[in-house]
């Protein structure tokens, strides 16, 4: 998933590796997702369906990196600080995605789905730039 490429195998990272599926196969129903577009971002690739990019939105909103259809910098890094907190540069560094996709994003568009979907290519484009590699 767009958010866990944070690095570094802790108990903290499995925990948060293990919710993000909870969530994801409790959104996939809530969505009518097809179990390819959960593979799809099981995959780390963005989804190419309105299910897929729906299934992101409800992942996003459940675990509050979306509110109100928009990116939530704030709530997003609490939900990383078990992770982060650990390593002040990825958490300096993830700060600056953030920003960066806060900016690139603003309020994002009235299709929440595609705006999640949109956080997501902004995601992996600035995590790439900032050094954050995907996690296996």
């Amino acid at each position: 998933m767009p958010l866990l490429c944070i690095g570094a195998d802790d108990p903290d990272k499995e925990k948060l590796r293990e919710a993000a599926k909870t969530i994801m196969y409790d959104c996939k129903d809530k969505v009518s997702a097809s179990d390819a577009d959960v593979q799809s971002l099981l995959d780390k690739t963005l989804p190419t369906t309105k299910e897929g990019a729906c299934l992101l939105e409800c992942i996003f909103t459940t675990s509050k990196v979306m509110k109100d259809g928009t990116l939530d910098k704030d709530a997003t890094l609490k939900t990383l600080e078990s992770v982060l907190k650990k390593d002040k540069d990825k958490e300096a560094k993830m700060t600056q995605v953030l920003d960066a996709c806060q900016k690139e994003i603003g309020k994002g568009t009235d299709d929440k789905c595609q705006t999640a979907k949109m956080i997501a290519e902004c995601l992996q484009k600035q995590g790439k730039l900032a050094g954050l590699g995907p996690a296996s």
